[in-house]
Parts: structure tokens; C-alpha cells; sequence
């Protein structure tokens, strides 16, 4: 669309040019050329303006306003001709070419204008959001110079004493060490976090300290974008709900000791209250016999519960896994003879282990002597040892009774039972023994179906 004013300023300029030629149509050539001359200033008036209508519309018009002026003089030599109408070709070009060429730099200006204006708006909406955001957050120069801040970053700062004056001090307290933040800006690495606990006037608070590098660009140097967040009351609460089910497991723990403990004790005061002088020394040694061994029952208990709750040291060796196959094949022989169960041990690809051979043989046995117990006469108990995959697979698998959902879910728990002799500690243990091992223990049964066991430790604990 061409402008209005534009267009009637350039046209004016071209009349006024054609009016004063017209009156000096008396003039030789050269005038006349010097005149056509002037036709450019409205052509590329009207280009800058109006762009390359404008300039194609103002050529046009100044072509017309001077052809009049070639039958006027009266031109008769060939050349001359011939050079004028080749003018006012390059006319038309040069008001043509300049408003396109014109008009395409306006709408590169315009669109760069347009991404500046975004770039701002983008600008001062991260600005915005920089200086809303809750965590304190301030970017350091190479020279420990803060370049920006927010709100919260300012009050943490001036409580802790510093201002906006980054010192050694800040750096260390933050970093532990000068050299992370060296390591940041010189980008060997570019991200980086930790836990660390400010003292304050009204006390300590923890933060959770991360770090980001900024790489250097055109229009900002490279620094190192801090963010301190407050967990102070997240590690509250997490202490506080730790505290809670510490205090609740050891009410569950000192219930269930005195559940355990309580039977053998009320069965011995029982057979001591029925010994009395008149009796048959065949009760006796029965009545003494039963108080034995419910005096070992709750010694039995009180050694599972000291093992199971004392720390326990790991003596990891590097074990050949072939051999310790075998080994494993010789104790289920032994603790076999007496069932009429048959045991199968498996392998797959074996190599050496780093593990504690005493402990994981323990947890493996006591898998093996539960499925025992839960097999029918003439049942199966598959043991399955593998090191594919960087882990120790061992598998352990029954067709005995099974367990229930419900019953899975709280197996590994201690003093859990399913056995009417069993302590309920003996999962647990096993539990406990692989978890140490950085290892994982589950469980897959189905009622009157079996059960699987299922122990992963990775290769090189």
C-alpha cells in the first residue's frame, strides 16, 4: 500500500522539475540532460519512502514527464535518441531496483526490531522470575564479582554477614574447597551440589548449595550461577518421622521379645510349681527335661535377637564361585539326609566374587532349610547360582504350601512367622545379610503353588 503524504511530496517535486524543464525548453541538450538528472531525486524519494512501488510508480511517472520534452527539441540524430532511451530504462531500473532493495531493509530492520523486542520481553520476564523465585539465587564473575542477585540471595547473604562482598571465606563455606569453584568457571565440570548447614543469629539452617556454570557468549562472560535452597524444615521433618518409626519399631521389637519370651518362661514356672517332694521321678526327669528346653528356647531367641541387632562385620574375599557351588551342594546333602525332600543345584556362567562367604552361605541355608520345611514328602528344592549380567543370581525355589499376598509383604519383617516354632528372625537376618551386600532379596509364592526366592547381588561388592 502506497503512503499518501509520500506520494504527494514526491509527485510535487516531480511537477515542479517538469514545470521549470518545460520553461527552459529553449535549452540545448545538455540542459535537458542536466534536468532528467533531477528526475532521480523524486524516484528516489519516492523508493525510500514507498518502498519499490513507490520507486517503480515515481520512475513511471518520470519517464512520461519527460518524453514530451525528446518531441520538443526536436531530436533527430540517432545516438542521441538511442542514449535517452536507454536513460530512461535505467530509470525505471534504478527507482525499481532501489525501492526493493529499500523496502527489503526495511523488513529485515523491522523483524530485527521485532526479535530485540522479544529478547527484552524474554529478558525481563527471566528478570522477573529471577528475582521471585523463593531459593537464593546469584551468579559470581571469575572474580568472585556478583553480577546478579535476588531478593532472597541479598537476605541470606547480609544475615550470614557478607553483603554482596563474595570473600574466600563465602567460597569455602559453600564449596568446602576453592577448587570447585575453579573447576566451575574453567568448565572441567558444570554442574555441582551438596548439603551444607549456615549458622545464623536465630540458629543453624540447612541448604541444599548447587552450582551451574555459565559458559562465556558474545554479551556475557562465563561465571557461575549459585542456587542455595532451605531444607532446614525438610530435615526436620524427616528427623522427626524417623524418630517416630524408630520409637515404633522398638515398641513392636520389645512386644514381640516379650511375646518370645514370656512362653518358655510361663511353661518353666508351670513345671516347677508341678514339682513337688512325693513326685514319680519319671515326671521329674520329664518336667526337668521340658524346662530345659524351654529355657533353650529363650536363650535361642534372646542369641537371634543380639545377632540379628548388633552391627555386623563383613569379611569380603574374592570366592571362585565353581567351587563354592560345590560347597554349597555338600551342606544341602547334610541337612537333607534325614527329609525326603530331593535337592537340585543349577549353575550357569560362573566366575569370581567379592562377597562374605560365611554370611551369604548363612542366608542362602536358611532360604534352603525354610523350603525344606514347606515341602511335601518326595517334593523338589531348586537352587540356581549364576554370575551373568555383572550380578550373583541366586535363585532358590520350592513346591511346598506357599504364601499369601499379605504373608509376602511382611516375611522379611522381624519376629514375622509363619511356622508355630519359628522366632520370625530368621528372614530377617537373611534379609539384612543381603541388603549388606548392596544386594536385593524378593519373593514370588502363590498358596498351595510354592515358592521363589530370589537373591541379586552385584558382581564386585
Amino acid at each position: 500500500m502506497i503512503k499518501k503524504r509520500p506520494l504527494i511530496y514526491a509527485t510535487s517535486l516531480l511537477g515542479s522539475i517538469t514545470l521549470i524543464h518545460f520553461i527552459q525548453q529553449e535549452s540545448g541538450i545538455g540542459v535537458h540532460e542536466l534536468y532528467m538528472r533531477l528526475y532521480y531525486i523524486p524516484i528516489l524519494y519516492g523508493a525510500y519512502k514507498m518502498g519499490i512501488k513507490g520507486g517503480s510508480l515515481m520512475s513511471v511517472l518520470a519517464i512520461f514527464a519527460y518524453i514530451p520534452h525528446l518531441a520538443l527539441i526536436g531530436i533527430t540524430e540517432d545516438v542521441i535518441l538511442l542514449n535517452q532511451s536507454l536513460e530512461m530504462i535505467l530509470m525505471f531500473f534504478i527507482g525499481t531496483a532501489s525501492g526493493y532493495f529499500i523496502e527489503r531493509q526495511y523488513k529485515n530492520q523491522q523483524l530485527l526490531e521485532n526479535q530485540l523486542k522479544k529478547i527484552q520481553e524474554i529478558e525481563q520476564s527471566l528478570s522477573s522470575v529471577f528475582k521471585s523465585v523463593p531459593q537464593a539465587m546469584f551468579v559470581l564473575d571469575t572474580n568472585y564479582n556478583v553480577t546478579q542477585m535476588n531478593r532472597v540471595a541479598e537476605d541470606i547473604l547480609d544475615m550470614l554477614g557478607f553483603g554482596s562482598n563474595i570473600t574466600n571465606e563465602l567460597i569455602e563455606m559453600m564449596f568446602k574447597n576453592e577448587r570447585v569453584f575453579q573447576q566451575l568457571i574453567e568448565g572441567d565440570i558444570t554442574n555441582w551440589g551438596d548439603t551444607r548447614a549456615f549458622v545464623f543469629p536465630s540458629g543453624v539452617r540447612t541448604f541444599v548449595v548447587s552450582a551451574t556454570t555459565i559458559l562465556k557468549s558474545f554479551e556475557t562472560d562465563a561465571g557461575v550461577l549459585i542456587i542455595l535452597r532451605d531444607i532446614t524444615e525438610i530435615v526436620e521433618l524427616e528427623n522427626q518421622l524417623l524418630l517416630s518409626q524408630r520409637l515404633s519399631a522398638l515398641g513392636k521389637l520389645a512386644s514381640s521379645i516379650a511375646h518370645e519370651i514370656r512362653n518358655p518362661l510361663g511353661i518353666v514356672k508351670v513345671v516347677l510349681q508341678q514339682m513337688t517332694g512325693d513326685m514319680d521321678v519319671n515326671d521329674f526327669e520329664e518336667g526337668k527335661a521340658i524346662a530345659i528346653d524351654e529355657i533353650d528356647r529363650a536363650n535361642r531367641v534372646i542369641q537371634e535377637i543380639l545377632e540379628y541387632a548388633k552391627p555386623t562385620k563383613y569379611h569380603y574375599t574374592l570366592v571362585d564361585m565353581e567351587a563354592y557351588v560345590e560347597y554349597i551342594k555338600t551342606l544341602v546333602d547334610n541337612i537333607a539326609v534325614d527329609k525326603i525332600v530331593r535337592i537340585e543345584v543349577v549353575s550357569g556362567y560362573l566366575t569370581d566374587v567379592k562377597i562374605d562367604q560365611d554370611k551369604l552361605t548363612q542366608a542362602i541355608m536358611n532360604l534352603v532349610s525354610n523350603g525344606i520345611e514347606a515341602s511335601e514328602d518326595n517334593g523338589t528344592v531348586k537352587i540356581y547360582v549364576d554370575c551373568s549380567n555383572a550380578y550373583l543370581t541366586v535363585n532358590i525355589e520350592d513346591h511346598g504350601h506357599g504364601l499369601s499376598a499379605d504373608e509376602q509383604m511382611k516375611i522379611f519383617d522381624p519376629f514375622y512367622t509363619t511356622k508355630r516354632s519359628g522366632t520370625g528372625l530368621g528372614l530377617a537376618i537373611t534379609h539384612k545379610i543381603i541388603k549388606d551386600h548392596n544386594g536385593t532379596i524378593t519373593c514370588d509364592s502363590q498358596v498351595n503353588q510354592g515358592s521363589l526366592f530370589r537373591i541379586r547381588i552385584p558382581i564386585g561388592v
